[in-house]
């Protein structure tokens, strides 16, 4: 296949952020990209005029169309998450995108050999100088196609990146905060992880900003705690004390939330998930007749910084049972012209929903599983309240 210019890695950098928890390196997003899209060896090695990878040098321009609308962010260290807009973004129009920023840019340079729109000379995130820049494509496709495997020489099994964190830091003994550059290099000294990526330290910050990112939105304790820059801790090192009492409270609510969720209505669970929209950022939500059309349940439009307007068709599935391929292909079936689809569930999707989703030569359809369904109800506090305590803590007296 041909490979897309930068509007069109809009998406698929989008949902390789997403697939990778929201958080992630250079490498592993350029890698993710490249296996969602089925780019071949020959694509991967093809070269931009300026003799750097072709691919590279178009989700560079991605990542940064994306940066100024808000939806992703550099994080540092060669790592990017997405903003809260952009986790709550399900896809974006190009063609928008590019008109927006016509709209928005007064410099242009006079010519660009690769891509229709240009904003300035080069992406404004300092040209990627940072740990990943000198990667490439094929470097870290082959990272992630390492297989986990014995150390012969350690005797040591291959653990994951966060496996392998945590049990650096237990084996510190003196529960202090290590620099995740420490962490990587005793991991890698110790046989603990297996790597061909050139930035493994990238990896592992990214992991560990989007495992924290996504167990607290989820109102879950995460077992990484950020102290400082750069410095991460254990969280069972910090005396929780009334800390897990909530967290267990919590747990118990999501639960409850769920069955709240299986015991509504059809009609019912519409009218909340049309509530959600709008507090994600929707306008112009209706929950739509039960009558003949095409199986959308509610229609609206996303809006984005009061610049991007993408009109959605939703179908929504209180289901028991995973959501299967005919399901997307039908939501797809029943997009209009500038409709994008969404498909939100209770339960799950199967692989081959997934795959029919991500499709790269069709309109690109969202999905929201229930795990995230109840994680954006609990984020605004759409059938759940938060109710604040005060927690004292004994001070220091000073004597008179």
């Amino acid at each position: 296949m041909p490979i897309p210019t930068s509007d069109g890695l809009l998406n698929p950098t989008l949902t390789a952020l997403r697939r990778l928890g929201g958080v992630a390196g250079i490498d592993d997003i350029d890698a993710r990209v490249a296996k969602d899209l089925g780019l071949t060896e020959d694509e991967l090695s093809e070269r931009h005029v300026d003799g750097t990878s072709k691919v590279r040098y178009r989700l560079r321009w991605a990542r940064n169309y994306l940066k100024r609308y808000g939806l992703i962010r550099k994080e540092g260290g060669g790592v990017w998450s997405l903003t809260d807009n952009g986790k709550s973004t399900a896809v974006v129009d190009g063609a928008a995108v590019q008109r927006a920023i016509r709209n928005r840019t007064r410099k242009r340079p006079e010519s660009h050999p690769d891509d229709a729109v240009i904003v300035d000379q080069s992406p404004s995130d300092e040209h990627e100088k940072d740990d990943v820049a000198s990667a490439s494509i094929g470097t870290a496709m082959t990272a992630v196609n390492v297989p986990p495997a014995d150390n012969s020489a350690t005797g040591v099994a291959s653990l994951s990146f966060l496996d392998a964190a945590e049990r650096v830091l237990v084996q510190s003994g003196n529960k202090r905060p290590m620099h995740y550059r420490a962490i990587i290099q005793k991991a890698l000294d110790q046989g603990l992880v297996r790597t061909a990526g050139k930035t493994p330290e990238a990896t592992l910050y990214a992991q560990i900003l989007g495992e924290v990112d996504r167990l607290t939105r989820r109102g879950e304790t995460p077992r990484f705690v950020k102290i400082g820059k750069g410095l991460v801790g254990l969280t069972r090192w910090v005396d929780h004390g009334p800390v897990a009492v909530i967290e267990q409270h919590n747990a118990a609510v999501r639960r409850h939330l769920r069955e709240r969720l299986a015991a509504m209505s059809p009609d019912e669970f519409e009218v909340l998930v049309s509530r959600l929209l709008v507090a994600i950022g929707f306008e112009d939500v209706m929950v739509t007749a039960r009558s003949n059309d095409g199986g959308i349940d509610v229609r609206g439009t996303l809006v984005i910084a009061d610049v991007i307007r993408t009109r959605m068709a939703v179908q929504v599935k209180k289901w028991r049972k995973n959501v299967q391929r005919p399901t997307v292909q039908q939501v797809r079936g029943s997009l209009g012209t500038h409709d994008q689809g969404l498909v939100i569930t209770t339960s799950d999707f199967s692989a081959g929903a997934r795959e029919e989703a991500a499709r790269t030569d069709a309109v690109p359809v969202g999905l929201m599983n229930g795990e995230q369904l109840i994680a954006s109800l609990v984020e605004h506090n759409l059938g759940v309240r938060r109710v604040p305590h005060d927690v004292l803590e004994l001070g220091a007296v000073e004597p008179e």
